[in-house]
């Protein structure tokens, strides 16, 4: 799909093409990106909330797209960036932990967030980097090692992580 094929297209046609591909929502003119038609690209592709124009997004498309994929939290607006909505989006992509901000990064955040991915330790604070964090960090992903502080380097966290 492309800017020149969506010319002409019914309403209709441009929904059953974003059912397929919610990206596609791209090629759709600014001016009949409609909030049905964002919800049907994001139905197909969280991520294609980078393209939904800003007055349409709304907690409601917000938490519809960090559903699908977490990482479409780079594209909510910081005004609606919650605790719960953060939770939703690292439930789903431990590395979208890199969008939540700092204010909203606790303990039990974190721990979502790099029991899903490992490699999402490296975005948590560093006061919130605690051994048994790291710990499970490490079971997920050895390579996570390399986000732990020296202090909490042990050989027990060491020899886990080249067991992974």
């Amino acid at each position: 799909m492309n800017m020149k094929s969506t010319e002409g297209m019914s309403v209709e046609g441009m929904e059953n093409r974003l059912k397929t591909d919610g990206m596609a929502l791209r090629y759709i003119p600014f001016s009949q990106r409609t909030e049905e038609l964002c919800k049907v690209a994001l139905e197909s592709n969280g991520y294609a909330l980078c393209y939904v124009p800003e007055r349409l997004r709304t907690e409601e498309l917000c938490r519809m797209a960090v559903e699908r994929d977490g990482g479409a939290l780079r594209h909510v607006p910081e005004r609606l960036k919650s605790e719960e909505l953060c939770r939703v989006a690292v439930e789903e992509d431990g590395d979208a932990l890199r969008y939540v901000p700092e204010r909203l990064k606790s303990e039990e955040l974190c721990r979502v967030a790099v029991e899903e991915d490992g490699d999402a330790l490296r975005y948590v604070p560093e006061p919130l980097k605690t051994e048994e964090l790291c710990r499970v960090a490490l079971e997920s992903n050895g390579y996570a090692l390399c986000y732990v502080p020296e202090p909490l380097k042990t050989e027990e966290l060491c020899r886990m992580a080249v067991e992974r």
